[in-house]
Protein backbone atom coordinates (compact mmCIF):
# COMPACT_ATOMS: atom_id res chain seq x y z
CA UNK A 1 0.00 0.00 0.00
CA UNK A 2 2.99 2.40 0.99
CA UNK A 3 4.54 1.30 -2.79
CA UNK A 4 1.24 2.61 -3.97
CA UNK A 5 1.00 5.67 -2.44
CA UNK A 6 4.58 6.72 -3.59
CA UNK A 7 3.87 5.74 -7.05
CA UNK A 8 0.89 8.46 -7.08
CA UNK A 9 2.69 11.08 -5.24
CA UNK A 10 5.94 11.10 -6.64
CA UNK A 11 4.47 10.23 -10.38
CA UNK A 12 3.50 13.75 -10.03
CA UNK A 13 6.57 15.34 -10.40
CA UNK A 14 8.84 14.26 -13.31
CA UNK A 15 9.90 17.38 -15.28
CA UNK A 16 11.37 16.62 -18.80
CA UNK A 17 10.49 12.45 -19.67
CA UNK A 18 13.50 10.56 -19.62
CA UNK A 19 13.69 10.42 -23.66
CA UNK A 20 14.30 14.22 -23.39
CA UNK A 21 16.32 14.28 -20.87
CA UNK A 22 18.88 12.22 -22.30
CA UNK A 23 18.62 13.88 -25.77
CA UNK A 24 19.58 17.42 -24.02
CA UNK A 25 22.64 15.48 -22.33
CA UNK A 26 23.83 13.56 -25.29
CA UNK A 27 23.74 16.70 -27.27
CA UNK A 28 25.76 19.31 -24.92
CA UNK A 29 27.78 15.93 -24.76
CA UNK A 30 28.25 15.89 -28.54
CA UNK A 31 29.16 19.47 -28.53
CA UNK A 32 31.59 19.35 -26.09
CA UNK A 33 33.19 16.76 -28.52
CA UNK A 34 32.83 18.92 -31.22
CA UNK A 35 34.50 21.54 -29.52
CA UNK A 36 37.31 19.97 -27.57
CA UNK A 37 38.32 16.20 -29.33
CA UNK A 38 36.06 13.85 -29.89
CA UNK A 39 37.39 11.94 -26.87
CA UNK A 40 36.68 14.74 -24.41
CA UNK A 41 34.11 12.78 -23.08
CA UNK A 42 34.60 9.38 -23.54
CA UNK A 43 31.58 6.90 -24.11
CA UNK A 44 32.23 5.14 -20.86
CA UNK A 45 32.12 9.25 -18.80
CA UNK A 46 28.72 9.32 -21.24
CA UNK A 47 27.13 6.47 -20.59
CA UNK A 48 27.63 7.26 -16.50
CA UNK A 49 26.65 10.80 -16.89
CA UNK A 50 23.38 9.59 -18.67
CA UNK A 51 22.60 6.94 -16.20
CA UNK A 52 23.36 9.63 -13.40
CA UNK A 53 20.66 11.55 -15.14
CA UNK A 54 18.01 9.11 -15.88
CA UNK A 55 18.19 7.92 -12.00
CA UNK A 56 16.74 11.30 -10.45
CA UNK A 57 13.37 9.85 -12.19
CA UNK A 58 13.55 6.49 -11.80
CA UNK A 59 11.75 3.94 -9.50
CA UNK A 60 13.72 3.31 -6.18
CA UNK A 61 14.63 4.71 -2.91
CA UNK A 62 15.47 8.68 -4.19
CA UNK A 63 11.77 8.11 -5.03
CA UNK A 64 10.86 8.17 -1.29
CA UNK A 65 13.56 11.14 -1.12
CA UNK A 66 10.89 13.22 -3.28
CA UNK A 67 8.25 13.35 -1.06
CA UNK A 68 9.71 16.16 0.32
CA UNK A 69 12.40 17.26 -2.13
CA UNK A 70 10.23 17.28 -5.28
CA UNK A 71 12.12 18.80 -8.16
CA UNK A 72 9.85 22.65 -8.56
CA UNK A 73 13.14 25.23 -7.95
CA UNK A 74 11.91 29.05 -7.94
CA UNK A 75 14.67 31.05 -6.16
CA UNK A 76 12.57 34.07 -5.84
CA UNK A 77 10.10 32.58 -3.83
CA UNK A 78 10.15 33.08 -0.14
CA UNK A 79 10.83 30.09 2.53
CA UNK A 80 8.23 31.59 4.91
CA UNK A 81 5.50 29.53 2.09
CA UNK A 82 5.32 26.50 3.88
CA UNK A 83 5.20 23.80 0.62
CA UNK A 84 9.71 25.34 -0.12
CA UNK A 85 10.16 22.33 1.53
CA UNK A 86 8.58 20.70 -1.79
CA UNK A 87 11.63 22.25 -3.84
CA UNK A 88 14.62 20.70 -4.71
CA UNK A 89 17.34 23.03 -3.20
CA UNK A 90 18.01 21.48 -0.04
CA UNK A 91 19.25 18.10 -1.69
CA UNK A 92 20.41 19.65 -5.01
CA UNK A 93 23.21 21.02 -2.52
CA UNK A 94 23.95 17.58 -1.14
CA UNK A 95 24.31 16.06 -4.68
CA UNK A 96 26.38 19.12 -6.04
CA UNK A 97 28.08 19.23 -3.04
CA UNK A 98 29.15 15.55 -3.12
CA UNK A 99 29.68 15.70 -6.97
CA UNK A 100 32.64 18.34 -6.15
CA UNK A 101 34.34 16.48 -3.26
CA UNK A 102 34.07 13.11 -5.23
CA UNK A 103 36.03 14.67 -8.83
CA UNK A 104 38.59 11.82 -8.31
CA UNK A 105 36.20 8.94 -7.69
CA UNK A 106 35.04 6.03 -9.96
CA UNK A 107 31.53 7.02 -9.65
CA UNK A 108 31.97 11.10 -10.67
CA UNK A 109 30.27 11.10 -13.80
CA UNK A 110 27.44 9.34 -12.44
CA UNK A 111 27.16 12.14 -10.01
CA UNK A 112 27.58 15.12 -12.78
CA UNK A 113 24.68 13.32 -14.25
CA UNK A 114 22.83 14.18 -11.10
CA UNK A 115 23.58 17.49 -11.33
CA UNK A 116 22.99 18.28 -14.60
CA UNK A 117 19.32 16.39 -14.85
CA UNK A 118 18.82 19.81 -12.02
CA UNK A 119 19.71 22.28 -14.62
CA UNK A 120 17.70 21.02 -17.24
CA UNK A 121 14.72 20.81 -15.34
CA UNK A 122 15.23 24.89 -14.19
CA UNK A 123 14.73 25.24 -17.72
CA UNK A 124 11.05 24.11 -17.75
CA UNK A 125 8.30 26.46 -16.73
CA UNK A 126 6.07 24.00 -14.82
CA UNK A 127 9.49 23.50 -12.60
CA UNK A 128 10.12 27.11 -11.77
CA UNK A 129 6.65 28.72 -11.45
CA UNK A 130 6.23 26.08 -10.63
CA UNK A 131 3.12 24.82 -11.36
CA UNK A 132 2.15 20.72 -9.79
CA UNK A 133 1.18 18.52 -12.30
CA UNK A 134 1.26 14.52 -13.30
CA UNK A 135 -1.02 11.32 -12.85
CA UNK A 136 -3.61 12.18 -16.40
CA UNK A 137 -2.14 15.78 -15.79
CA UNK A 138 0.39 15.88 -17.84
CA UNK A 139 2.70 18.71 -18.44
CA UNK A 140 3.21 18.81 -22.20
CA UNK A 141 6.65 20.83 -22.34
CA UNK A 142 7.91 17.82 -20.75
CA UNK A 143 6.66 15.79 -22.90
CA UNK A 144 7.33 17.66 -26.00
CA UNK A 145 9.54 16.24 -29.29
CA UNK A 146 12.36 17.98 -28.64
CA UNK A 147 14.36 16.60 -31.44
CA UNK A 148 13.67 19.12 -34.27
CA UNK A 149 14.46 22.69 -31.06
CA UNK A 150 17.61 21.53 -30.03
CA UNK A 151 20.57 23.38 -30.81
CA UNK A 152 23.09 23.23 -33.30
CA UNK A 153 25.23 25.03 -31.79
CA UNK A 154 26.10 26.52 -28.51
CA UNK A 155 28.29 29.69 -26.85
CA UNK A 156 29.97 27.20 -24.48
CA UNK A 157 31.41 28.53 -21.53
CA UNK A 158 35.26 27.78 -20.96
CA UNK A 159 35.83 30.31 -17.81
CA UNK A 160 32.94 30.25 -15.31
CA UNK A 161 33.13 27.75 -11.91
CA UNK A 162 30.89 26.82 -9.57
CA UNK A 163 31.10 27.59 -5.85
CA UNK A 164 29.36 26.79 -2.88
CA UNK A 165 26.71 27.35 -2.16
CA UNK A 166 26.02 25.61 -5.29
CA UNK A 167 22.23 26.18 -5.16
CA UNK A 168 22.88 29.93 -6.10
CA UNK A 169 25.61 29.38 -8.66
CA UNK A 170 24.56 26.54 -10.57
CA UNK A 171 20.62 26.62 -10.34
CA UNK A 172 19.29 30.54 -9.75
CA UNK A 173 21.02 31.66 -12.68
CA UNK A 174 18.58 28.87 -15.12
CA UNK A 175 15.44 29.32 -13.48
CA UNK A 176 15.88 32.99 -12.95
CA UNK A 177 16.42 33.34 -16.98
CA UNK A 178 13.71 31.08 -17.13
CA UNK A 179 11.29 32.89 -15.14
CA UNK A 180 12.16 35.93 -17.12
CA UNK A 181 11.67 33.76 -20.25
CA UNK A 182 7.96 33.69 -19.15
CA UNK A 183 7.37 36.56 -19.51
CA UNK A 184 8.19 37.69 -23.02
CA UNK A 185 5.17 38.95 -24.87
CA UNK A 186 4.05 37.79 -28.13
CA UNK A 187 0.41 38.07 -30.29
CA UNK A 188 -2.47 35.83 -30.76
CA UNK A 189 -5.72 36.05 -32.32
CA UNK A 190 -9.07 36.24 -30.13
CA UNK A 191 -12.16 35.49 -31.47
CA UNK A 192 -15.26 35.97 -29.47
CA UNK A 193 -18.50 35.75 -31.55
CA UNK A 194 -18.06 36.88 -34.82
CA UNK A 195 -15.04 39.59 -33.60
CA UNK A 196 -11.61 38.96 -33.75
CA UNK A 197 -9.11 40.93 -32.05
CA UNK A 198 -5.29 40.73 -31.85
CA UNK A 199 -3.92 40.30 -28.00
CA UNK A 200 -0.56 40.20 -26.81
CA UNK A 201 0.08 37.72 -23.91
CA UNK A 202 2.92 36.31 -22.45
CA UNK A 203 3.39 32.40 -21.35
CA UNK A 204 2.51 33.30 -17.93
CA UNK A 205 -1.15 32.49 -19.66
CA UNK A 206 0.11 28.82 -19.84
CA UNK A 207 1.92 28.39 -16.41
CA UNK A 208 0.90 31.08 -13.60
CA UNK A 209 3.13 32.20 -11.01
CA UNK A 210 0.90 32.41 -7.54
CA UNK A 211 2.51 35.69 -4.92
CA UNK A 212 0.76 34.13 -2.05
CA UNK A 213 2.00 30.57 -2.18
CA UNK A 214 4.50 27.99 -3.68
CA UNK A 215 2.79 26.40 -6.32
CA UNK A 216 1.27 28.11 -9.10
CA UNK A 217 -1.37 27.08 -11.61
CA UNK A 218 -2.23 26.44 -15.27
CA UNK A 219 -2.76 29.86 -16.72
CA UNK A 220 -6.05 31.49 -18.47
CA UNK A 221 -5.04 29.24 -22.08
CA UNK A 222 -5.45 25.83 -19.39
CA UNK A 223 -8.04 23.49 -20.50
CA UNK A 224 -10.55 22.42 -17.81
CA UNK A 225 -10.23 18.72 -17.05
CA UNK A 226 -13.54 16.83 -17.82
CA UNK A 227 -13.49 15.15 -14.46
CA UNK A 228 -12.72 18.18 -12.57
CA UNK A 229 -13.58 21.46 -14.08
CA UNK A 230 -11.61 23.98 -12.00
CA UNK A 231 -8.74 22.16 -12.67
CA UNK A 232 -6.99 22.91 -15.38
CA UNK A 233 -4.02 21.13 -17.57
CA UNK A 234 -2.04 23.05 -20.27
CA UNK A 235 -2.25 23.73 -23.78
CA UNK A 236 0.90 23.99 -24.76
CA UNK A 237 1.69 23.71 -28.57
CA UNK A 238 -2.18 23.45 -29.23
CA UNK A 239 -2.94 26.55 -32.00
CA UNK A 240 -6.50 26.44 -31.74
CA UNK A 241 -7.67 26.99 -28.03
CA UNK A 242 -11.59 27.36 -27.19
CA UNK A 243 -13.05 28.40 -24.18
CA UNK A 244 -17.17 28.80 -23.90
CA UNK A 245 -17.78 31.12 -26.61
CA UNK A 246 -14.08 32.51 -27.29
CA UNK A 247 -11.14 30.57 -29.39
CA UNK A 248 -7.47 31.36 -29.08
CA UNK A 249 -5.18 31.17 -32.15
CA UNK A 250 -1.64 30.88 -31.40
CA UNK A 251 0.91 30.81 -34.17
CA UNK A 252 3.09 27.42 -34.18
CA UNK A 253 6.45 29.63 -34.86
CA UNK A 254 5.73 31.17 -31.09
CA UNK A 255 6.08 27.58 -29.57
CA UNK A 256 9.20 26.83 -31.83
CA UNK A 257 10.66 29.58 -30.88
CA UNK A 258 9.66 29.53 -26.66
CA UNK A 259 11.23 25.89 -26.76
CA UNK A 260 13.61 26.45 -28.66
CA UNK A 261 15.15 28.72 -26.52
CA UNK A 262 14.95 27.09 -23.68
CA UNK A 263 16.00 23.80 -25.06
CA UNK A 264 19.27 25.78 -25.99
CA UNK A 265 19.52 27.48 -22.18
CA UNK A 266 19.07 23.50 -21.15
CA UNK A 267 21.61 22.09 -23.45
CA UNK A 268 24.32 25.46 -22.44
CA UNK A 269 24.06 25.05 -19.33
CA UNK A 270 24.73 21.27 -19.38
CA UNK A 271 27.12 21.39 -21.46
CA UNK A 272 29.19 24.21 -19.74
CA UNK A 273 28.91 22.28 -16.27
CA UNK A 274 30.09 18.93 -17.91
CA UNK A 275 33.19 20.98 -19.07
CA UNK A 276 33.51 22.31 -15.87
CA UNK A 277 33.27 18.91 -14.11
CA UNK A 278 36.01 17.60 -16.81
CA UNK A 279 38.50 20.13 -15.13
CA UNK A 280 38.08 19.02 -11.71
CA UNK A 281 38.46 15.78 -13.31
CA UNK A 282 41.75 16.45 -14.09
CA UNK A 283 41.59 17.70 -18.41
CA UNK A 284 40.79 21.14 -19.07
Amino acid sequence: MLALALFFITENVLAYNEPNHCLITQRAIDLLNHRFGLDYITEAETNAILKGNSSEDAFGHKWLIRLWNQHFFNPLKPRQLWERNKSIDVRFERIADRCVARATASDFFFRVGEVVHHIQDATNPAHVVPVYHGGPLKDKFDEQLITNYLPETVALDTVTTYPAPFTLSILKPVAVRTLDNVKQPFVIQVAHHNAVSAKTIDWSYFWQENATAWFGAYGLLGAPTSDKPRKKIDNYWNTEIRHGDTSYSIDKRDYERFSSQQLEVAVRHTANFIRYAKTLHGRP
